[in-house]
């Protein structure tokens, strides 16, 4: 099928790239703002927590070592339930990272005593159902935005929030919060190993015992365990919240063209800016005469090279490259008596060779279960692609998918099977010769529709945008399909709210081809309730 080029959609993309190829510094984040995917926004939101790092950790350590603190001295005797505490206070620091996040956004980064000294009731609205209902939520860092930002509660809350989750920024917040969860797990492990290596081999083999031998381990074990506990989870917890934050300003620019209302907003202010330019000008013009008439500074005076080597020979030679090294350590690990075994050259301990074994014979287990399971699915995936072929003389039909409900309206157009024509691509080339191009494909798009929640079993619910809908439309529909409804949404976008004709020629090749794709699926009668 031959269509015009979407013109529109090549300059977004020019304009897509050339945006990403330009560098994003501190106070230009929002000029940076643009369409992308659920994934590139996560990525956003990596970098942008990257410059602000050191301020954020500020924050949240604010909020989360007074907790620590308070719970250290019972990690001995109760590790599960303060580590749990620690875990389900996450919300009450996420809030004032988020706070600081949304004034560097724009250009106004405050300091880390300016974001605490700002925090005021609005940012705190709702922490308790935070820390309740809503804490188990898999989205929580893509919908804390709409509680601190917005301020939105309740009802209103969860209408928002059902038209933010749907498409694949939902599961895209589901999966940030499941892979950050594991990299504080990494985070643990790692500052566990590596405090690991620096102990003494007798404090190394005592800890073991207590973590993995069945001994009763030292108190020190308990709170050491949980502030490694603590520092995991204040390290991941920035970049936590800023990939959150990205996640929710791309899906309002892909809802509400918010990138452009942002790029007005610039025009404005550097309109109102314009009469301070000249003044400014001159400013600078008087300043750099000035510096050009200051006397230059005189050059440093250059080293030989033989004065270089015997400057670097006698401080080598010096004392200072040959002074002993003492290492001073507490005076309560030298009264500690340590549960070890005086012979260094026994093998190594039980408890360790129990570990090993342990995790020898799970990974052995694993990696079967895991071959079995794999020879089983290859050789089912083989066999439904016989019999799909006729190899194997079976028939296995398609299911079909089940009807939905039709909505009877879409962002102001009628799809409900009664509001449609017999024969839509008959009528649609009829509007099309008399001149009325956005009927003829109205008719068309809404034909498209009807028939995609109807027989193909989409979900169009109201609110949904045309985006949302040709999303929607890609698993459902063959590749032929899929790429004929694409031109069809292009087509409509141009002519709906461009204001470009398409021409009777592209209406005609559409209304030829429509009935190849949707004439001949109507949805089912529904029975009454």
């Amino acid at each position: 099928m031959d269509a015009s080029p979407d013109v529109g959609e090549e300059i977004d993309r020019a304009a897509t790239t050339q945006a990403r190829r330009a560098p994003i510094t501190e106070g230009t984040w929002s000029e940076h703002l643009h369409p992308r995917s659920p994934y590139e926004a996560t990525d956003f939101g990596f970098q942008l927590a990257r410059p602000y790092y050191p301020t954020l950790l500020s924050i949240a350590a604010a909020f989360l070592l007074p907790m620590a603190l308070l719970l250290a001295p019972f990690a001995h005797a109760h590790p599960f339930w303060t580590s749990l505490a620690l875990w389900w206070a996450k919300p009450v620091w996420e809030r004032p990272i988020l706070f600081h996040l949304s004034r560097a956004f724009f250009g106004q980064a405050p300091s880390a005593r300016e974001t605490l000294r700002g925090l005021g009731r609005p940012v705190f609205r709702g922490l308790l159902a935070s820390l309740t209902v809503q804490r188990l939520a898999p989205t929580r860092s893509f919908d804390l935005p709409v509680s601190v930002l917005e301020g939105s509660t309740g009802a209103v809350r969860s209408a928002r929030l059902g038209m933010l989750r749907r498409g694949r920024y939902g599961g895209a917040a589901s999966a940030l919060t499941l892979v950050l969860v594991q990299v504080e797990w990494l985070v643990q492990i790692g500052l566990v190993s590596l405090l690991w290596v620096f102990l003494p081999e007798s404090i190394s083999d005592s800890v073991g015992g207590s973590l993995f031998g069945g001994r009763e381990p030292h108190w020190i074990v308990g709170v050491g365990l949980f502030a490694i506990w603590a520092v995991s989870i204040l390290l991941v917890a920035p970049f936590y919240v800023a990939a959150g934050f990205s996640l929710y300003l791309h899906r309002r620019t892909q809802l509400e063209a918010w990138d452009i209302e942002l790029v007005f907003r610039r025009i404005a202010e550097r309109a109102s800016r314009r009469r301070g330019l000249a003044a400014t000008a001159l400013a600078l013009v008087v300043f750099a005469l000035g510096a050009t008439a200051a006397p230059p500074l005189s050059a440093a005076p250059l080293v030989s090279a033989d004065e270089a080597k015997a400057s670097i020979e006698t401080i080598l030679e010096g004392d200072a490259f040959h002074e002993p090294d003492t290492v001073s350590i507490p005076r309560f690990l030298h009264e500690w008596e340590w549960e070890v075994d005086d012979d260094t050259s026994e093998p190594p301990p039980e408890w360790l060779q129990d570990l090993l074994a342990a995790i020898a014979s799970f990974v052995a287990e694993f990696g079967q279960v895991t071959l079995i399971a794999a020879a089983l699915a290859a050789v089912g995936w083989l066999i439904l692609a016989s019999s799909r072929e006729g190899g194997l003389g079976l028939a296995l039909p398609k299911p079909a998918p089940r009807p939905k409900h039709v909505p009877g309206e879409l962002f102001g157009l009628e799809i409900s099977e009664d509001s449609l024509p017999d024969d839509v691509a008959g009528e649609a080339r009829a509007a099309a010769r008399a001149g009325d191009s956005r009927a003829s494909l109205a008719l068309l798009y809404r034909g498209a529709l009807s028939r995609l929640a109807g027989v193909h079993g989409a979900e169009l619910a109201i609110g949904v945008t045309e985006r949302e809908c040709l999303d929607l439309a890609r698993p459902l529909l063959a590749e032929a399909a899929t790429a004929y409804f694409a031109q069809l949404t292009r087509t409509w976008l141009r002519c709906a709210y461009g204001h470009l004709d398409p021409g009777v020629e592209e209406l005609d090749v559409l209304c030829e081809a429509w009935p190849r794709f949707f004439e001949g699926d109507r949805p089912a009668e529904e029975e009454p309730a």
